[in-house]
């Protein structure tokens, strides 16, 4: 207990999710602690809220260098109009060396605003600042060296009720989004220019 008091009075007042794993990866024991203090119940007639997780992984061109296709896709994350549905975006704010920016971009004829991180060169990580979503996208090898594009989204919907008509045509719409996005990146890394 004693361990676990020390370890939690040094977490900042809103931790993000990351600092909340490292804990835990640090002291298993204190899961629910942490848990119970900075991961707030769900309301009482919201507890059957419908979350969407979608992936979809796509084959590099092997004529597409692994620089190249970095580059297309840090273009991607500061443009991404033509991916996932996405009709305009723009940037309005960004750290001095472009790693950190927030855009606003208009996805199925809504607005949406969101925190890009850059982790160069391997992913980027997209988290919705007015709703529950987020995108991550991944370049990694195998061992023989093919490169792959991994999409993986992420929704919640705490309005929607699981199992209904809505539940299950949202499930179709994001299915699309994720496997438009892989297929768009694909198209623009390979008509990058060796």
């Amino acid at each position: 207990m004693k361990n676990e008091e020390s370890i939690v009075e040094h977490v900042p007042s809103s931790p993000s999710m990351g600092t909340l794993i490292n804990l835990a990866h640090q002291d298993p024991s204190i899961i629910q602690t942490l848990t119970n203090k900075y991961i707030p119940p769900l309301p009482a007639d919201k507890t059957t809220m419908v979350n969407y997780a979608v992936s979809a992984t796509r084959v590099i061109p092997p004529h597409v260098m692994r620089a190249q296709a970095w580059s297309a896709f840090k273009d991607g994350a500061r443009n991404p109009v033509g991916f996932g549905g996405i009709t305009e975006s723009t940037i309005v704010s960004e750290n001095e060396n472009g790693t950190e920016f927030v855009r606003k971009l208009v996805r199925m004829g809504k607005e949406h605003t969101q925190a890009v991180t850059l982790f160069e060169p391997t992913w980027y990580k997209a988290k919705g600042q007015d709703d529950d979503s987020d995108v991550t996208i991944i370049l990694s090898s195998d061992k023989e060296g093919v490169d792959y594009i991994t999409f993986a989204f992420h929704w919640i919907h705490p309005d929607v009720e699981a199992g209904s008509e809505q539940d299950k045509q949202l499930a179709v719409v994001y299915e699309g989004i994720v496997n438009n996005a892989a297929d768009s990146a694909i198209k623009a890394v390979d008509d990058t220019k060796v």
